[in-house]
């Protein structure tokens, strides 16, 4: 990882995630948890446990593909690895718009913005790495992380 990516990861998981999501999401008085039966708050719920599950499933995907000790890269696939280059990307971002739809705050939207531009970015970085390494075998994606939109 490149030295300046240290400032950016900071910034985004200590700043974004840690202070801002703290403050306005989980300070009491400062929360949006009033409505907590609502259809909005259980929708929310069941995108996060179907993202972070699904999220959870293809890190194991990428995590068998590796033979332990080496540095061996392999094209991923499966059925979520048709549709976008990094499919544990687009998971992700579904698990944070539960988060958004339970806590109902800007901050959290802010925080997903963020996360999901860094995201496209990697997704890029990737594709372009797997079309050098795997020329000629590796069938390009049409979308990095979300299908039909980024």
């Amino acid at each position: 990882m490149p030295f300046r990516n240290v400032f950016k990861n900071i910034f985004h998981y200590k700043a974004l995630y840690g202070a801002l999501l703290a403050w306005f999401v989980y300070v009491p008085e400062k929360s949006a948890f009033s409505e907590s039966s609502s259809l909005m708050t259980y929708l929310g719920l069941v995108m996060y446990v179907i993202g972070i599950t699904f999220n959870t499933y293809i890190y194991l995907i990428q995590r068998s593909l590796r033979p332990a000790g080496t540095t061996k890269r392999q094209i991923t696939s499966g059925y979520e690895f048709s549709y976008v280059t990094c499919p544990n990307y687009m998971f992700q971002t579904l698990n944070w718009l539960g988060v958004l739809l339970v806590s109902r705050n800007w901050s959290v939207l802010l925080s997903i913005v963020v996360a999901v531009e860094q995201m496209k970015a990697w997704a890029n970085k990737k594709e372009a790495r797997y079309l050098f390494e795997f020329s000629g075998v590796y069938i390009p994606k049409k979308y990095g992380t979300i299908p039909g939109i980024l």
